[in-house]
This record gives structure tokens, sequence and C-alpha cells, in this order.
């Protein structure tokens, strides 16, 4: 079942319990769509998170495309609180927001391990990430490394708004000025799309 049609089942289920109301936006289909994956405790509200992995994907049925981008989420005390995933979906008017977040995040235009680099060399955040692609059933990634030698990857806030099924986020922030991976980015979901 596609995740908005989830959508759409949960928001009606809402309305039949007389729950806060919910309301699907007309503009739905271009907005990312976030559902925590794994979760020791109750998760719902807002959180630090981290990028794991990204990758693209499409859309069933009408092909869209869509770069997904799985976190570590943490809380306010910088304790793991999860593994959150958002997938963005790529139009036209959408392309240069999503470039502009990834980018944001870190994105040095590579697929690892695909393309050399970070995290080549060392042994240790090299096997972490293998074990992770393993686990999450891929065999590459985004790569969001840190952005000086010995720093964190970037951290971004997040709002969780349902503990269980996918949910409609807001927006990108419109994106401003010049990307510096917008032939890398066409290329690669090109590649992925057909």
């Amino acid at each position: 079942m596609s995740k908005l049609r989830t959508i759409r089942r949960n928001v009606e289920r809402k309305h039949d319990e007389d729950v806060e109301d919910e309301t699907i936006p007309d503009n739905h289909l271009k907005l990312p769509v976030g559902q925590v994956l794994v979760s020791p405790d109750t998760v719902k509200g807002e959180y630090i998170a981290i990028p794991l992995l990204g990758w693209f994907a499409r859309r069933l049925k009408t092909r869209i495309p869509l770069v997904m981008i799985r976190f570590m989420l943490f809380d306010a005390d910088t304790m793991p609180s999860g593994i959150f995933q958002v997938e963005f979906p790529v139009y036209p008017e959408t392309e240069h927001d999503t470039l502009r977040y990834l980018e944001d995040l870190g994105w040095d235009g590579r697929i690892w391990p695909e393309n050399p680099g970070w995290p080549d060399g060392d042994e240790v955040e090299s096997a972490n990430l293998r074990a992770t692609l393993e686990t999450a059933g891929l065999s590459e990634t985004l790569v969001f490394p840190p952005k000086a030698e010995g720093a964190a990857t970037t951290a971004v806030k997040v709002v969780v708004e349902r503990e269980t099924g996918p949910f409609v986020m807001p927006a990108l922030e419109k994106a401003t000025g010049e990307e510096k991976h917008y032939d890398r980015f066409r290329e690669l979901c090109s590649r992925r799309w057909n």
C-alpha cells in the first residue's frame, strides 16, 4: 500500500474517532513524508537528527523520483531515540530545494562505496557504514561526511508528528544561491529513475 494512501486512511480514522483534526494539503504529493521505523520508546515531538543513509528510489505507479534519507534521532539529552526515514519527492518545483537540503546535510556529491573518499581510510567508520547498509538492504548510499577532520556529521531538527505510520511533513525551505552538485544530482537521478 502506498504511504499516501496510508496517510489518507489514518486521517479518516482520526475523523471517525473525533480526534484532533488533521488535513491533507492539496500539494501533498510534492511534500516530504516521514515515518519512524524503529524506536525503543514513544517517539513524537522535536528531535535532533543525523543522516545515516541516503538513496534514490521512485514512487510506485507514478514513478516520481524520490530521495530517501534515514536519520538517527536523538532527544534533548542527546540519547538515541530511534530511526526516522523521510522520502523527498523530486519534481521540477522541488528538485532545487531537495538538493540544497542534501548539501546542507553535508552531501558532497558522492555515492559510497562507488566513489572513493570518506569513510575510506577509517576502518571503524567504513565497517559501521557497511553494516548499516547491509541491515537496510542497500548496496550504496549518499555520503554525509563530517565538515572537518574530527567533527561530527551535520545535525538538523525534525518534528515527528506521529508515533506510527507515515505522515506528511512541511515543505523544505526554498533554495537560495547556487547548488554545488546540481549536475551530479541530475545525473544520479536520471540513472536511477530510468
